[in-house]
C-alpha cells in the first residue's frame, strides 16, 4: 500500500506542476518558489533550485547566485547545462567557501545565450516503478524513444517537502548509453540532512544538474577546477612545490560514484596519477580542443576521505597562445595514455583567443551574434526566430 501511495502521490504533483504553469511572456528564469538553500550533512552550503526556459529555442543560461555572508557578499556567475523549450531544469551548487551559520541567500540574476540542442528522446516512465521510499530516496526507469543511441544519460529532479523546496536529486548509476527501445532503472538519493522531511519528487529532466566550480591558488593565480559528480568536493590545494593537488571528498552515495574533474592544462606533458586515502585509484587523462584536462576516476561506496592528483608541471606560456585549437592539437605531442575529446561550444573558443568571426560550428549549425555580441552556433530554423526578432545577426 505504501508503494502504491507514493508513485500516485509523485504523479499526481507532477501532472499538478505542469498545469499550474502561468507563462504570461517569453523568458528564462528561476522561480522564486523553486529557489532555496541548505546545509547539506557535511556542514556545506548548497543552493537548489531550477531554470526555466519559456522560450521557444533551446538556451545556455548563465546563473548568478549572490549570497551574503555574515556581511560579505559571495557572488558567483556559473554557466548552466543547454535547456529545451517549455522545460525546467534543477540545479545544484556547492559554497564550501561560506563560512557564517546563518547565511543570507539574495535574488539571483541569469543570462543566456541561444543555442542548439534537440531532444535525445530519452523520457522518464511514469508508472507504478517510479516510487518513493520510506528513506527518502526514488527509484525508477527511463526509456529511449527516439532514433539514436544516447550517452552519458542523467536524471534530474526537485525533491519537495511539506512547505517548500529541498533539495534538487540526481541519478547515482552511471549510464554511458541507452540504445533506442531500451529501458534502464535508476534511483537518486537526497541528501540525508533531510531524508525524514521528503514529500514528493517533481520536475523530472534528463541533463547534468550538479554544477561545482572550485577555485584554488596555483603559482599566486587562480586555478579553476569545475566537477561532475554526485560527490562533494571541497578545500583543492597545491603543495609547497605545486605537483600535487589535493581535495576533500565528502558525503558519498551508497552506490560507486563517478567523478570527471576538467582543469587548465600547463603542459601537454603532464601525466596524472589519482590517489584515494593513499591509495592509486585507476582514472582516464583526455584533453578536449580547447587545452582543457579532463581526469575521470570512479569512488567506492559511502567514500570520504582525501583525493590526491599528483603530475602537476611548470606552465607552458606558449599553451595559451595558440589561435587554432585544432591546430594546437595537430601540433603536440601527447603521452600515448591520453585521449582526445572533442567539445566546441562557441564561449570557450572565445576563452582561449579565437575571435568571434573565426568561431567553428559543428556541421548543420549557423554561426550568429547574439545582441550582447556573444557568437553562438544554431540551426537554421531558430536562426529565423532570432534575427526576426532583433537578437542576433549572422555571422559569415
Amino acid at each position: 500500500m505504501n508503494v502504491k501511495r507514493n508513485v500516485i502521490l509523485v504523479l499526481g504533483i507532477f501532472l499538478a506542476s505542469l498545469s499550474g504553469l502561468q507563462i504570461v511572456h517569453a523568458e528564462v528564469l528561476i522561480p522564486e518558489n523553486e529557489y532555496a538553500a541548505y546545509f547539506d550533512a557535511n556542514g556545506q552550503y548548497t543552493v537548489i533550485g531550477a531554470v526555466r526556459n519559456t522560450e521557444e529555442f533551446s538556451v545556455m543560461p548563465t546563473i548568478t547566485v549572490n549570497i551574503d555572508d555574515d556581511g560579505k557578499l559571495i557572488s558567483e556567475s556559473i554557466g548552466h547545462v543547454a535547456i529545451l523549450p517549455s522545460t525546467d531544469m534543477p540545479f545544484k551548487i556547492k559554497f564550501p567557501e561560506v563560512s557564517s551559520k546563518n547565511p543570507v541567500l539574495l535574488k539571483p540574476t541569469i543570462s543566456y545565450e541561444p543555442t542548439d540542442l534537440a531532444p535525445m528522446g530519452v523520457e522518464v516512465i511514469y508508472d507504478q516503478t517510479l516510487v518513493k521510499h520510506l528513506d527518502g530516496h526514488l527509484t525508477g526507469r527511463i526509456i529511449n524513444n527516439g532514433n539514436s543511441t544516447a550517452y552519458d544519460v542523467k536524471v534530474s529532479a526537485i525533491i519537495h517537502g511539506y512547505e517548500k523546496i529541498l533539495d534538487v536529486g540526481q541519478n547515482v548509476e552511471i549510464i554511458d548509453k541507452i540504445e533506442p527501445g531500451e529501458i534502464k532503472d535508476f534511483s537518486m538519493y537526497p541528501d540525508p540532512s533531510i531524508d525524514s522531511k521528503i514529500n514528493y519528487y517533481s520536475c523530472f529532466a534528463l541533463g547534468d544538474t550538479s554544477i561545482v566550480t572550485l577555485n584554488g591558488k596555483r603559482n599566486d593565480e587562480q586555478f579553476t577546477i569545475r566537477i561532475d559528480s554526485g560527490l562533494t568536493f571541497s578545500y583543492p590545494e597545491f603543495d609547497s612545490e605545486e605537483k600535487n593537488l589535493s581535495l576533500k571528498v565528502l558525503g558519498g552515495w551508497p552506490l560507486a560514484d563517478y567523478a570527471n574533474l576538467e582543469f587548465p592544462i600547463s603542459s601537454t606533458s603532464e601525466k596524472f596519477d589519482v590517489y584515494f586515502n593513499d591509495e592509486p585509484i585507476d582514472s582516464i587523462q583526455s584533453i578536449d580542443e580547447m587545452a582543457t584536462w579532463h581526469v575521470a576516476f570512479n569512488l567506492p561506496p559511502h567514500s570520504q576521505g582525501d583525493l590526491l592528483i599528483s603530475g602537476f608541471e611548470k606552465k607552458d606560456d606558449s599553451i595559451t597562445e595558440q589561435l587554432n585549437p585544432t591546430d594546437f592539437l595537430n601540433s603536440v605531442d601527447l603521452p600515448s595514455s591520453v585521449t582526445i575529446q572533442v567539445f566546441n561550444p562557441p564561449l570557450k573558443q572565445l576563452q582561449i583567443g579565437i575571435e568571434s568571426d573565426n568561431v567553428v560550428c559543428k556541421e548543420g549549425l549557423q554561426l550568429i551574434q547574439s545582441i550582447h555580441g556573444k557568437p553562438a552556433c544554431v540551426r537554421n530554423d531558430t536562426v529565423e526566430k532570432l534575427v526576426a526578432r532583433g537578437w542576433a545577426t549572422v555571422l559569415n
